[in-house]
């Protein structure tokens, strides 16, 4: 199941809940590995910051270390997947949203 989160980046636009949503989701299938009752799940999350809000730039950095530990851990790595593209734009959005089966375009 592929999963977008793409919008710019806003505290009101739930990119920190859905980043630690992931988070529990990774530290629940460490303590019960069932890899054949999952769905396999790649997170996509795109967007910019503006550059005076320290908060949203400390959201970003989260989602990349979080990225490096999902896709290098070998026990989740068939199950759980995460991806974030930068300098997200309208022609990258016109190729990734189509691909999505669920688009979290929270406004």
């Amino acid at each position: 199941m592929f999963i977008g989160h793409l919008k710019r980046f806003h505290l009101h636009k739930r990119q920190l809940m859905a980043i630690l949503g992931i988070i529990n989701h990774y530290i629940d299938l460490k303590e019960n590995l069932e890899p054949n009752s999952l769905v396999p799940r790649v997170h996509f999350f795109a967007g910019k910051a503006s550059p005076e809000s320290v908060t949203n730039k400390a959201i970003i950095q989260l989602i990349n270390r979080v990225k490096d530990v999902l896709n290098q851990d070998p026990d989740t790595s068939g199950i759980l997947k995460l991806v974030f593209l930068p300098n997200f734009c309208m022609s990258q959005a016109e190729k990734v949203i189509p691909a999505l089966d669920v688009a979290e375009l929270i406004s």
